[in-house]
């Protein structure tokens, strides 16, 4: 039997045996003609009693199926026939945007496939392999149709009609080239979709160093020898210097952006160093007294606290802080986690004061204020106030 397994030297001995064959049966015969299976020629004679495609067929034990394709009607009469050609079907994979499709198909080429299937590729279409090409066992066809997209590059719009299949084979098919820092949205490997734009975002990227000079850090002394508010500079200091590697992006139309990504320290800077009046305690007393305070020029941070009184001999205390000072008025007790000992404070309505002291019952933002007499701490009795850490 002759099908589609029938291996080509078998087909190429029945042909040679048939061009013999009408030689030495003569008129024995009542047809002979050509038979062409899967693109393998062959003569055949038959006698008298084969009348039919069919039965010319089944004599040479070529089998068919639905799927096949017969060049004649197999109920033809073989009369003057002279070529009758047979293709079997194979299988094959469709693969389209909708579906991905697995049939069997007796077409010689990748166009008739489609055509059967109701597919008629404009010039703009993708057919991969070509409409030409051949069509073999287990071959895989991909058809996919042009739609417009368009490509958007700051002010420059383009609309194209492309087969994609994705945003990157669209930018490569219309030449357009990305730069190392270069943005595109969709992503090159995306699918594109009829109607989409396709944007194109031009990112310029540099990096530069540069050594400069950089301002000394401010080291604030205070002084109870000048009035309040005086400054004197003890000492200049002198500025550092620093490599700095700056990098600069430009993204399409939008304003440069520039960032550090390193800063190394060349040389390192002198403290600038400024002395800061508080004048001597019993001004800043007398000045506190009338409501002057002059704190805003001279702390950094303000506190606001629950305060109350103490005197220095008090129940459970001794006259001595923790610090070791005489306790009384302008030492302070406090919670070292907020305020550190040995901190210089100024206390409207109080006056200057160092953290000196630590209390049981002194905890978070409370403070325990030094007065030298009963009266005075009575009189203070508890309130909210705010304290100001003095540089």
């Amino acid at each position: 039997m002759i099908g589609r397994d029938t291996p080509a030297f078998a087909a190429t001995s029945v042909l040679s045996l048939g061009l013999i064959a009408p030689l030495a049966l003569g008129a024995a015969h009542a047809h002979a003609g050509t038979l062409v299976v899967d693109g393998a020629p062959y003569t055949y004679a038959v006698r008298g009693d084969v009348a039919t495609v069919r039965d010319l067929l089944r004599a040479e034990g070529v089998a068919v199926s639905q799927a096949d394709r017969v060049s004649t009607p197999l109920d033809s009469t073989l009369g003057t026939l002279e070529q009758i050609r047979v293709r079997h079907a194979v299988s094959i994979r469709l693969i389209t945007p909708s579906e991905r499709t697995n049939l069997r198909t007796a077409a010689s080429t990748v166009g008739e496939v489609l055509a059967e299937r109701g597919i008629h590729p404009s010039s703009a279409d993708m057919v991969v392999p070509s409409a030409s090409s051949e069509v073999s066992p287990d071959l895989s066809i991909e058809y996919r149709p042009a739609v417009d997209v368009t490509l958007v590059s700051g002010s420059v719009r383009l609309t194209v009609h492309t087969p994609g299949p994705t945003v990157g084979d669209v930018l490569r098919h219309e030449g357009v080239a990305l730069g190392a820092y270069d943005r595109v949205v969709p992503r090159p490997s995306e699918a594109i979709h009829n109607g989409e734009e396709i944007r194109i975002v031009r990112v310029t990227e540099w990096t530069k160093t540069v050594t400069r000079p950089f301002a000394p850090p401010i080291t604030h002394r205070i002084s109870y020898a000048m009035r309040p508010g005086a400054t004197k500079v003890l000492s200049a200091g002198k500025p550092g210097r620093e490599r700095v590697t700056m990098r600069y992006v430009q993204r399409g139309d939008k304003p440069m952006v520039s960032h550090v990504t390193t800063r190394v320290i060349v040389e390192r800077p002198k403290p600038k160093i400024v002395a800061e009046g508080v004048g001597d305690w019993s001004r800043f007393r007398e000045l506190a007294s009338r409501g002057g305070s002059f704190a805003g020029t001279i702390a950094y941070t303000a506190l606001q606290m629950v305060a109350t009184a103490y005197t220095p001999f008090c129940y459970g205390c001794n006259g001595y802080t923790a610090m070791g000072q005489h306790a009384g008025y302008g030492i302070v007790a406090v919670d070292p986690r907020v305020i550190p000992l040995g901190t210089k404070l100024f206390i409207p309505g109080y006056g200057p004061a160092i953290a000196g002291d630590t209390g049981g019952a002194i905890r978070g933002n409370c403070i325990d204020l030094g007065f030298e007499s009963r009266n005075e701490a009575m009189s203070f009795g508890r309130r909210e106030i705010t304290v100001y850490v003095l540089r």
